[in-house]
């Protein structure tokens, strides 16, 4: 699948009562692997939230985010 590690960053999504959005936190980072799997590195886990709710994305330098219109 990949011939090199793809750095992917873990957000924990901790949705709040009263908040309109939801808060975005960097939780970890991982790599995926040639097979296809995740290696996961955890800074910190969420023990407090019932329902925990993750997204991975690859990371995107800032240089190119930048470059290339990312919005944030």
């Amino acid at each position: 699948m990949a011939d090199k590690k793809e750095l992917w960053i873990v957000y924990h999504i901790k949705k709040e009562e009263g908040r309109e959005k939801p808060f975005w936190n960097r939780c970890g980072y991982g790599f995926l692997n040639n097979n296809g799997s995740y290696n996961i590195t955890w800074e910190y886990f969420p023990v407090g939230d019932p329902k925990p709710s993750f997204n991975f994305q690859k990371y995107v330098p800032r240089e190119k985010k930048e470059s290339e219109g990312f919005s944030e």
